[in-house]
């Protein structure tokens, strides 16, 4: 493989020669990567249906924290209303 002078020559090359060196310079870095670094989860599967659920899933969970985290905040507010006696002439 040509070593360049310069990050903006560009080279001369066919097509066929480009694509050569192009899987030469993946294959190093897909080598670079260990093959355990990435997370063993859902949303990385190969199939689509286990990517959907997965996604679906942590969609479901961040609502669920975020509807309990407001339900508490307006819980908390309309108790401390009634302890006040805001409602006390309903």
């Amino acid at each position: 493989m040509r070593v360049y002078s310069s990050p903006w020559e560009k080279p001369k090359m066919d097509e066929a020669e480009r694509l050569a060196a192009l899987e030469a310079r993946l294959s190093k870095l897909e080598d670079r990567i260990p093959a355990d670094r990435f997370p063993r989860t859902m949303v990385l599967a190969d199939h689509f249906l286990k990517r959907a659920f997965a996604i679906w899933g942590h969609y479901f969970v961040a609502n669920l924290i975020i509807g309990l985290a407001v339900a508490f905040v307006v819980g908390t507010f309309v108790l401390a209303l009634f302890a006040l006696g805001v409602f006390s002439g309903w």
